[in-house]
C-alpha cells in the first residue's frame, strides 16, 4: 500500500468519524459506498444468475441452415436442470446402485467410460476432460443428398487435435484408418463421413448458421425452455422423406382382411392402405408442404418434461389436438381419479375425421364402408353415432383403489370402478348407448346412462357412475397439473395418478421389492395435446414424489 494511499485511507476515515464532518460529506460518502455497493452486488448477482441458468452456445451454431434434421445433447444445461436431473434420478434406488452418479460428478467420464468398456486405455481426466466440451449435436445436412454430421463441443482447439486423434486410435487402428474425417472450427470438432465433407461443413456454416436460421428459432423457440435435448426437424425434411417415400414403395396388399392390430378389418378396406402406391402419392403430397416441428426434453424441481410442436396441417390436422369447444370433461372428473383419458372435439368433429380418411384412404372412400365392420360389431351407425354418442368432450375415469387382482379372481366386473363421462343431452346419449346394450347383451342396469352436472356417466357400477357424473375437481388438483400443465386448452389428455394405483402397482411387480422399491417414486404421468395457430402441440411429463 502507498503512502499516498494510505494518507487518503486515513483522510477519508476521520472524515467518515470525525467530529468535526461535515454532515453533507458523510451523506455524500455513505449514499455513494451504498450504491457501489450494490453495483458491485447486482454485478455478482447478475453474473451468478446468469452462469447458474444460461445455456451457453450451442451446437445448432455449428451447423449450416441446410440442416434438416438436428438432435443436440446437453450435458451441462442451466445448474437448477442440473441439480433437478440427478435429483430426480437419484430417487430411484436402481439409479443410486448402478449408475452412482452424485450432483457434482462429471457426467462425460461417466459415459466416457461406459463407451470404452475397457476397449480404450486414455486417462479421461489427463488426455479427454482437458479439451472435451459437454454439447454435442448430431444432424442431416443438406437438402439434396442430406449426409451426416457430428458436432462436438471443445474447450480447447489445441489439445483436441491431439486429443480426438487418440480417441480414434482407440481399439488398435489409426486415426487416419478410422473412417471418419473431422475439422475443429473455433469452439466445436466436426465430424463427417471425410475430411473433405467435415471442411465443407464449415464453409457452408460461415454463410449462415442454423442457430440463425428463422424457421429453427421459431420452432424450437414454441418447443419453451431449453433442456438437456433438443431436436428439429427443417420444412426440407418433408420434402426429402416425400423423395425416399417414393423410392421406396413397392406393390403388395400392406394389411389382410384381418390382422392383429385391425381386428375388425376397418383397414383391410382402405384403398390407400391396402394400395401402398396410391398411399404413398397421398403422403408424397402432404410432407412438401410440412412446416417443420421441434422438441425439447428438460427436467424441472418435481419432474421431467417433452415438450413437442410440430405442424399438423400437412397431415390434414387431428381432433386429438384442435382447440376445444368448451372445459375439457376430463378436468371435471373427481379429485381422487386414477386414470383419466380425455378428448374434446371441435365442432363438425365427423366432418374432419371424413377428411383425415379420405386423405389416407383417397377422396372417393365412404366413412360408412370403412366403418361397416365396427358398426356391425358394436350395432352403432357409424360414424353417424359417434357425435351424438360422445358430445363435444369425453373422458374415460377409472377410480382410485382398484383391485386388479382381487378382479381378475372374481371374474365380476360390475363393481369395477370405470365410467365414461360426456357432455351431451342425455335423451341423445341414452338411444345410442341402448344399441350397444342390445348388442353386448349388457344386464339389466348396466351402461345406462346416469345424468350429473351438465354431463351423463355410463359405467359398469351404478355408484360409480353417479358420482362421475358430478362436477369433480380434478383438473385443479396439484397432482393433476403437475404433469397436464395446460390443462383448460388440452384437448386430449391421457392422467395416470400413480399414487392412486398402490394396489395395481403392488400387483404388476409381482411381489418383488425391487420393482415396487423403482416404481414408488413415481407421482403422476401425463399426455397432453392442444392445437394453436395451426400448430399441435403435446407435452408427456412424469412427475416424482
Amino acid at each position: 500500500m502507498s503512502d499516498d494511499f494510505s494518507d487518503q485511507f486515513a483522510t477519508d476515515e476521520l472524515v467518515i468519524g470525525g467530529a468535526g464532518a461535515p454532515r453533507r460529506s458523510r451523506r455524500r460518502w455513505i449514499g455513494g459506498g451504498a450504491i457501489g455497493l450494490l453495483a458491485i452486488g447486482g454485478g455478482a448477482a447478475a453474473w451468478a444468475a446468469t452462469s447458474f441458468f444460461s445455456q451457453g452456445t450451442q451446437p445448432a451454431e455449428a451447423l449450416p441452415d441446410s440442416t434438416i434434421g438436428y438432435v443436440s445433447v446437453d450435458l451441462d444445461p442451466s445448474g437448477a436442470q442440473k441439480i433437478a436431473a440427478l435429483k430426480l434420478a437419484r430417487k430411484f434406488p436402481a439409479f443410486k446402485d448402478k449408475v452412482g452418479l452424485q450432483t457434482g460428478d462429471d457426467i462425460r467420464k461417466w459415459i466416457f467410460g461406459k463407451a470404452a468398456d475397457g476397449n480404450c486405455d486414455l486417462d479421461f481426466d489427463k488426455q479427454v476432460a482437458p479439451w472435451l466440451g459437454s454439447r454435442a449435436a448430431v444432424a442431416a445436412v443438406g437438402t439434396d443428398h442430406p449426409i451426416p454430421v457430428v458436432v462436438v463441443q471443445t474447450t480447447d482447439a489445441g489439445k483436441a487435435e491431439a486429443g480426438v486423434k487418440a480417441l480414434l486410435s482407440c481399439g488398435g487402428t489409426s486415426a487416419d484408418s478410422a473412417g471418419v474425417g473431422w475439422t475443429i472450427n473455433g469452439d466445436w470438432i466436426v465430424f463427417a463421413e471425410t475430411t473433405e465433407k467435415a471442411k465443407e461443413v464449415v464453409k457452408e456454416t460461415e454463410k449462415g448458421s442454423l442457430a440463425d436460421d428463422p424457421d429453427f428459432q421459431s420452432w424450437t423457440d414454441k418447443a419453451g425452455d431449453s433442456g438437456i435435448l433438443t431436436a428439429y426437424a427443417a420444412p426440407a425434411a418433408g420434402q426429402v422423406l416425400a423423395q425416399e417415400l417414393g423410392k421406396a414403395t413397392d406393390g403388395g396388399s400392406t394389411f389382410g382382411s384381418a390382422s392383429p392390430i385391425d381386428p375388425f378389418g376397418m383397414l383391410g378396406s382402405c384403398p390407400g392402405l391396402s394400395d401402398p402406391s396410391a398411399a404413398t402419392q397421398r403422403m408424397k403430397g402432404q410432407l412438401a408442404d410440412f412446416r417443420g416441428a421441434a422438441a425439447t426434453l428438460r427436467f424441472g424441481a418435481d419432474g421431467v418434461e417433452l415438450e413437442m410442436v410440430g405442424d399438423t396441417q400437412a397431415f390434414g390436422g387431428s381432433a386429438a389436438t384442435s382447440t376445444p369447444s368448451g372445459t375439457p370433461v376430463v378436468s371435471t372428473l373427481p379429485a381422487d381419479t386414477a386414470v383419466g383419458i380425455g378428448v374434446s372435439f371441435p365442432q363438425d368433429w365427423t366432418a374432419q375425421l371424413t377428411k383425415n380418411l379420405q386423405n389416407v384412404c383417397g377422396e372417393g372412400t365412404d366413412p360408412k364402408a370403412l366403418f361397416a365392420p365396427l358398426s356391425r360389431a358394436t350395432g352403432l351407425d357409424l360414424p353417424d353415432d359417434l357425435p351424438k354418442l360422445l358430445g363435444d368432450s369425453a373422458a374415460l375415469a377409472l377410480g382410485p383403489g382398484i383391485d386388479v387382482e382381487g378382479m381378475v379372481n372374481s371374474g365380476d366386473p360390475s363393481t369395477l370402478p370405470v365410467a365414461l363421462k360426456l357432455r351431451g343431452e342425455k335423451d341423445t346419449i341414452d338411444g345410442v348407448a341402448a344399441k350397444l346394450r342390445q348388442t353386448l347383451g349388457a344386464p339389466a342396469g348396466a351402461l345406462e346412462p346416469v345424468a350429473g352436472d351438465g354431463a351423463v356417466a355410463i359405467g359398469l357400477d351404478k355408484a360409480y357412475a353417479e358420482e362421475v357424473a358430478k362436477s369433480g375437481g380434478l383438473g385443479s388438483s396439484d397432482e393433476f397439473r403437475s404433469v397436464v400443465p395446460h390443462g383448460d386448452k388440452s384437448a386430449s389428455v391421457v392422467y395416470v395418478s400413480v399414487n392412486a394405483l398402490d394396489k395395481a402397482v403392488k400387483a404388476l411387480s409381482g411381489g418383488d421389492d425391487e420393482i415396487a422399491a423403482n416404481l414408488a417414486p413415481l407421482r403422476a404421468i401425463g399426455l397432453s395435446g392442444w392445437s394453436e395457430d395451426g400448430d399441435g402441440h403435446a407435452v408427456f411429463k412424469v412427475s416424482l414424489d
